[in-house]
């Protein structure tokens, strides 16, 4: 299985990607824009990645998301989400 969005949000990566090209937005401004990757936090590695790279669909063993998983869901949570 591939992943190819984020689940908490229900945006795929291709969706993600159009927005952070058309508005030239890095990582934090699209979690910002989109609110990717602020509930759970996965997949912030392959956000990353997708906007490094431009792919939009990720094997989860590709060992670049490993190196990628700087993110930790505690870190993402937002002011606003309930604890």
């Amino acid at each position: 299985m591939r992943v190819d969005r984020c689940v908490c949000r229900d945006v795929s990566f291709a969706r993600l990607a159009e927005i952070a090209r058309s508005e030239r937005l890095d990582f934090d401004a699209l979690v910002q824009r989109t609110g990717c990757s602020s509930v759970c936090a996965l997949c912030g590695p392959y956000v990353r990645l997708m906007i490094r790279t431009g792919e939009t669909s990720f094997d989860p063993s590709d060992p670049r998301i490993a190196r990628d998983q700087q993110v930790l869901p505690s870190e993402a949570l937002n002011d606003d989400d309930p604890v």
